[in-house]
């Protein structure tokens, strides 16, 4: 019986939940021509989440985001963006992420964009907010032969920030 109890004790201890779409965000920038940035958001993406409510350690996170779902404020961005030159939505409708591991204030995730999956790490901040940083080019996401060869037009690295509620 205490051998339950004590069982029963450390599972309640252990909150898991559904990733609350309406309050949680999805959203990057990327350098653009030289001296702005371009900030976008995904709208439609899903997940789960484990914290031990004991060490408010973050156990599990596993979430995915229609890339179809991409706003970046332009309608012809959007466009191309979701084409088979970028995203190729139609292709390649989801991107995954899932924990991997947490050190401290850092998350190993496994981040799968285009069939492509790479390890990166994303720092904790305040709650369940992650911050990190990638190489578009490392998952295939390219603008064009004139945007690449130009490298002026658009960045390579991304930041990628993620507000889970």
């Amino acid at each position: 019986m205490r051998v339950l109890f004590v069982l029963l004790l450390q599972v309640s201890l252990l909150f898991s939940k559904s990733v609350d779409v309406a309050n949680s965000v999805v959203e990057f920038k990327v350098r653009h021509m030289l001296f702005t940035k371009t900030k976008g958001t995904f709208e439609k993406f899903s997940g789960h989440y484990e914290i031990d409510e004991g060490t408010k350690k973050l156990l599990s996170l596993y979430g995915e985001v229609e890339t179809a779902s991409i706003d970046t404020k332009d309608a012809k961005r959007d466009a191309y963006l979701r084409s088979e030159v970028f995203f190729d939505v139609e292709k390649y409708p989801k991107m995954t992420l899932k924990l991997l591991k947490v050190e401290g204030k850092k998350a190993l995730v496994k981040l799968t964009i285009k069939e492509v999956s790479q390890e990166v790490w994303f720092a904790i901040k305040e709650g369940l907010v992650l911050y990190g940083k990638i190489s578009r080019k490392a998952f295939g996401l390219r603008f064009g032969k004139l945007a690449e060869a130009g490298g002026i037009a658009v960045g390579d690295e991304v930041t990628i920030m993620i507000e889970v509620l």
